[in-house]
């Protein structure tokens, strides 16, 4: 039942809409997140000490400070405003280039204010090295995600042409050309 109606909510394009409407919260949501979920899992599998000893509101207050840079970085690395749906290798570039400042800023401010950072002595290099490879796989593998599910649902959506359809080549436009194709029609 759940998923007919969300199909119904998707075909109508009430989704597609909450989407494009909150599309930034959901990107700054998104990648806080991901920054959440790599540095625990850098903590608990690359830190010094056992998982078990962990201490959750060490981590918490490690959160306070990297998730905030982090969505700092990104913004002024432009990823907020990027379309997955198009995303390339120049914005893998860029989110290599945003995922490293971003970790080169949280490793300062624990080198200069050790006492500063909650949590911090659970904070070593490989923990901060494992943080900054899980960031970037994991938003990686979200854009590619993204942009596969969009690319199956424009095949899909393209491939029951009825006879008074036409196809349309629109080259080089991108979400314009997309909303010219639909115009066209």
């Amino acid at each position: 039942m759940f998923t007919k109606m969300f199909r119904t909510l998707r075909d109508g394009g009430i989704v597609q809409s909450a989407i494009a409407r909150f599309r930034l919260l959901l990107a700054v949501l998104a990648y806080a997140l991901i920054s959440a979920l790599s540095l625990v899992a850098a903590v608990l599998l690359g830190g010094s000490v056992p998982p078990r000893l962990v201490s959750l509101p060490a981590v918490i207050g490690a959160l306070a400070v990297l998730v905030p840079i982090r969505l700092v970085v990104h913004r002024a690395h432009r990823l907020m405003t990027s379309r997955w749906r198009f995303v390339g290798t120049n914005d893998l570039v860029r989110l290599g280039s945003s995922v490293s400042v971003g970790s080169l800023v949280f490793a300062a401010v624990l080198l200069a204010a050790p006492g500063a950072v909650p949590g911090s002595r659970y904070l070593g290099w490989p923990v901060l090295v494992l943080d900054w490879v899980f960031t970037i796989y994991l938003t990686a593998a979200v854009w590619l995600l993204y942009r596969l599910q969009c690319e199956l649902r424009s095949r899909n959506g393209s491939s029951s042409l009825h006879e008074k359809d036409r196809r349309a080549l629109i080259v080089g436009a991108g979400e314009a050309g997309g909303s010219l194709a639909r115009e066209i029609q």
